[in-house]
C-alpha cells in the first residue's frame, strides 16, 4: 500500500468441495481504503465459490461395460471406487471406457479402466468384474459343439 497507488493487497483463499480443495489466488490494487477492499475481496471469494462444482464421475460398483456368453453368463465391468473432481462453471467433462475381453472363470477382476477429463484434470478408476462367468454347462456343451471350436 502506497499512498500514490491506493490500498492494494495480495491474498489467497482456500476453499473446500467434498473433500477436494481449492485455492484462490487474487490482487486489489488502488482501493480507497482497506476496510473497503477487504469487503471486496470476501465478496469476491464468495462469487468465485459459486462458480465451483464437485462433479462424481463415477460411483463403487458403477457398471461400465457389460460381458455376456452364448450359453446366458453374464457379468459387468464395475468401477472399483467412487471418484469425483472439481470444476469450474461449465467446464466439459469427457469420459473413456476401455474393457479387455474376459474368459469364464473368477469374479472381481480387472478388466479394464474408465479414465475422465475434465479441463486438464485427469482421472482413472479401474473397472473389475462384478461377478463370476461361469462357463457352459455340460448339457449346453453337448447342444452347442460346434460354438466350443
Amino acid at each position: 500500500t502506497l499512498d500514490s497507488a491506493g490500498a492494494s493487497l495480495l491474498f489467497s483463499s482456500r476453499l473446500e468441495l467434498g473433500g477436494h480443495i481449492v485455492t484462490l489466488v487474487g490482487v486489489v490494487l488502488d482501493g480507497p481504503n482497506h476496510p473497503t477492499i477487504d469487503a471486496a475481496i470476501a465478496s469476491l471469494v464468495q462469487a468465485a465459490r459459486a462458480g465451483f462444482h464437485l462433479v462424481t464421475l463415477a460411483r463403487k460398483g458403477q457398471e461400465f461395460a457389460s460381458y455376456s456368453t452364448a450359453w446366458g453368463a453374464h457379468s459387468h465391468a464395475v468401477a472399483t471406487r467412487t471418484v469425483s473432481v472439481v470444476v469450474w462453471g461449465g467446464t466439459a467433462i469427457t469420459a473413456r471406457v476401455s474393457a479387455s475381453s474376459v474368459s469364464p472363470g473368477k469374479g472381481g477382476v480387472i478388466v479394464g479402466l474408465a479414465s475422465f477429463t475434465a479441463g486438464i484434470q485427469r482421472v482413472t478408476v479401474p473397472l473389475q468384474l462384478s461377478t463370476k462367468l461361469n462357463g457352459p454347462d455340460p448339457g449346453w456343451r453337448l447342444g452347442h459343439p460346434a460354438q466350443l471350436l
